[in-house]
């Protein structure tokens, strides 16, 4: 039908491309007469003001939007969509679904397209299945076309969101059919909107049926979310398009962003930063499975690094520089994409990314290549008398394989920092990045792997299972940051091997403001301390003892750094992070005694953030 739409067009407007009339009212003029005749029950395009065009050449696509592209007459003829094979009669069901969902969401709905909304999400989820398991099923067949209809006038008055403006690029690069790409990212997008859309999920989950009005409204919205995911499954629609590649990200999140804002209502309005956390995401999902290792896996991987090691190859020193300057400009050449997964995980700005990760990891590396040739030389000591006749030196060795299990906060640096060190040294390494951190562990994975051979350095991700069978076995060197009671853990397991660790676990940062102190300057480097990484750095002001001569005063400068630095609306600002996930959120929520807040005390669950000053004198 868009193709037809699209020769319409060019017939009433010979004279331009259909280039020239993408985006809104390019069209213009009255079309020749057309009837649409829906052969599936998806697209809504027989009572749509739009055609969706990809270009061949740049693999672009767009889509013309005008009232003369609605057709005169819809033939809701159930006969023509009874030959559809069971897959393409789920993704195209999937398809309406997603119109019906992203139009009752949007921010431009009107009573009529609410309507028209839970019509169709009320008839797909009655239906589809029906439809999907037996394709004669006639009345089945006709109540999945009405849905389709009632699902393209919700959108094409109301308009869609993310999902389309993600699947539109994945359809233009790779020739994903529309359908199907809208069926894997329905519930991703639904879920980074988050609490917003809570309450119009939980309508919707009326009525698909899967809650009641006593359901809480959070729960309906979940319900809901669960509900289609439930339903993917049943149709055997994955969460992944396998023609996807990560290096395609920049530029497909930049295509979804360009046709998202300012065109969609969307609830939540994204920037190619946030579209791309969509991708990255996406792409952690694809490869999820392949990452998984078992103890076997991890036992044979380990062995191989010893059998490399006692090859003698990593005492090379040329090698180990031209081992830290290829992961050198590895680093240089991704940093956009460091920055993206750090902002996916964390809510870090660029500006922070590069300052606390990607920054202090290059200077690591530059520090190790200037000084790796005398950290290695060999040193010459006092030779006792007794020994005369002989030379006594000290000459620096690697360990032999090193595991290093790097926590979340600090994602990006406490992973590559140890494991520039460890390289330098001459050691093989074992990577185990945390599970909390899922876009900068898979980001990680993949430089690792384009760097180097996986018998000198090998990434393995996953969570609690793959750290138990990881401390089973025997390493030379364990570096581990992290809390105290998987240290401790760390600390029995590596005694029974005797092997030697390093254990990074925080502590507890008091920050004195006597009656001498600068209070200027002393709010402003705690402010600073304290609300880097919204607080989740190990060595940051933990609580502050201040002298009650100066208290009043210290807590105005506090204010306005917060204020400065932050901006009237903190949990608005860019530069301030997130709490890396929901559980340490309402963890660290549960903590808070408004009765002692001064400052703030908001939160928006959404992303993770609050914002809190309070004191115990």
């Amino acid at each position: 039908m868009d193709c037809a739409k699209a020769v319409a067009a060019r017939i009433a407007k010979p004279n331009q491309s259909l280039a020239q009339m993408k985006g809104i009212l390019k069209v213009h003029k009255k079309l020749p007469l057309l009837i649409a005749i829906p052969t599936t029950a998806g697209t809504g395009s027989e009572t749509t003001l739009a055609a969706v065009i990809t270009d061949a050449e740049t693999r672009y696509k767009y889509a013309i939007n005008d009232f003369p592209l609605i057709p005169r007459y819809a033939v809701l003829d159930p006969k023509v969509t009874l030959s559809l094979p069971p897959f393409i009669t789920a993704t195209t069901g999937m398809d309406a679904l997603t119109h019906a969902v992203e139009a009752y969401i949007g921010n431009s709905t009107t009573p009529g397209t609410r309507k028209n909304a839970l019509d169709a999400v009320q008839l797909i989820f009655e239906n589809l299945d029906r439809a999907y398991t037996n394709g004669s099923d006639k009345e089945a067949r006709k109540n999945m076309l009405r849905a389709s209809y009632f699902a393209g006038c919700a959108f094409t008055k109301s308009y869609v969101g993310y999902v389309h403006a993600v699947a539109h690029t994945l359809g233009g690069q790779y020739n994903v059919p529309h359908g199907l790409a809208n069926a894997v990212l329905l519930p991703f997008v639904l879920e980074s909107y988050g609490d917003t859309i809570h309450s119009k999920l939980a309508r919707l989950a009326l009525a698909a049926g899967v809650a009641d009005s006593s359901t809480p409204e959070k729960e309906a919205a979940h319900a809901f979310i669960q509900a289609v995911k439930d339903m993917k499954k049943r149709f055997n629609i994955g969460d992944t398009i396998p023609e996807s590649k990560e290096e395609d990200i920049p530029k497909l999140a930049h295509y979804a962003d360009k046709e998202g804002n300012p065109l969609y209502p969307v609830p939540v309005l994204m920037d190619a930063h946030e579209t791309g956390k969509i991708f990255i995401i996406f792409s952690w999902t694809k490869n999820r499975r392949t990452l998984r290792m078992n103890q076997n896996d991890i036992h044979k991987l380990i062995e191989k690094q010893r059998a490399y090691f006692y090859s003698n190859e990593t005492l090379n020193i040329e090698k180990r520089i031209h081992a830290l300057k290829k992961l050198k400009t590895c680093i240089q050449k991704n940093e956009a994409e460091i920055a993206t997964a750090l902002e996916a995980d964390l809510g870090k700005s660029n500006f922070e990314s590069y300052m606390c990760e990607t920054g202090l990891v290059l200077s690591e590396i530059s520090y190790m290549l200037k000084h790796i040739r005398r950290f290695t030389r060999e040193k010459r000591v006092h030779t006792p008398l007794s020994q005369f006749h002989s030379r006594s030196f000290t000459k620096p060795g690697p360990y032999g394989v090193v595991l290093i299990m790097s926590p979340w906060n600090y994602p990006f640096l406490l992973s590559l920092d140890p494991l520039i060190d460890a390289i330098a040294a001459g050691n093989t390494v074992i990577l185990k990045p945390s599970a909390y951190s899922p876009n900068t562990s898979k980001l990680i994975e993949k430089m690792i792997r384009e760097c180097f051979s996986p018998e000198m350095v090998a990434v393995v991700t996953g969570g609690r299972a793959e750290n138990t069978s990881l401390l089973e076995e025997h390493f030379d060197y364990i570096f581990f940051t992290g809390s105290q009671n998987v240290g401790r853990e760390v600390m029995k397991k590596s005694s029974a091997h005797l092997t030697p660790v390093t254990l990074e676990l925080g502590g507890k940062s008091p920050c004195i403001v006597d009656e001498s102190a600068d209070l200027k300057l002393a709010a402003r480097r705690i402010v600073f301390g304290k609300y880097l990484n919204c607080g989740q750095t190990c060595v940051a002001p933990d609580y502050i003892c201040c002298h009650s001569s100066v208290k009043d005063a210290f807590l105005a400068e506090v204010k306005k750094q917060i204020s400065l630095q932050f901006g009237e609306q903190p949990l608005s600002s860019s530069n301030y992070g997130k709490i890396i996930n929901e559980k340490h959120f309402n963890r660290i929520s549960g903590l808070i005694d408004k009765n002692k807040v001064v400052f703030g005390g908001r939160q928006i669950q959404k992303l993770y953030r609050f914002l809190l000053l309070s004191w115990i004198m």
